[in-house]
């Protein structure tokens, strides 16, 4: 993952998405980070085969449906669930290496001040979310623009094309 990317080192906002076979590429997660994406994908991967993180069947996403092989361990009311995951890790491994394998990075430098990447992230999973199929999570906590903030236009350029993605967003 982000082998050869010559962003790899630096901050900003990212997506995660799979490519479908009837959508194109369609986006399950979209993120920040202040680090680099190198480390913030090397966390996802540590966090998806650990448990701690929500894993989907990799066949149903394929096919733009969103079907929750294993819940994850970071929401309220699952955190107690260790042993059961522990109890299901040998059938679930080989689905988490594939649900991570799926997966298309797309990166978008942007080093500086962390509270516009928070926002610019925020207005990209808004707008994802409004799309279909929608893989996304519903209960991500995104920090979206105050409303003491002024609004900031973004142009979003990919070099393919992803489901939802809009081409400008009002962070």
């Amino acid at each position: 993952v982000l082998a050869g990317c010559p962003h790899a080192g630096v901050a900003g906002v990212y997506l995660w998405a799979v490519p479908t076979s009837e959508h194109g590429l369609v986006v399950d997660y979209v993120g920040e980070t202040s680090t680099s994406f190198y480390g913030r994908t090397k966390e996802h991967v540590i966090q998806t085969l650990g448990g701690n993180y929500l894993l989907l069947d990799p066949d149903a996403m394929l096919r733009g449906k969103r079907e929750v092989v294993w819940a994850g361990l970071w929401r309220a009311g699952t955190r107690d669930q260790f042993p059961a995951f522990l109890a299901r890790l040998g059938d679930l491994a080989p689905v988490a290496r594939r649900y991570l394998l799926l997966h298309h990075v797309l990166v978008a430098p942007l080093a500086g001040d962390r509270r516009l990447r928070q926002r610019i992230e925020a207005a990209i999973a808004t707008a994802v979310y409004e799309s279909l199929p929608r893989l996304v999570a519903d209960d991500i906590r995104y920090q979206g623009r105050r409303a003491n903030e002024e609004p900031i236009g973004v142009t979003i350029t990919a070099d393919c094309a992803v489901r939802g993605l809009p081409s400008w967003v009002a962070a």
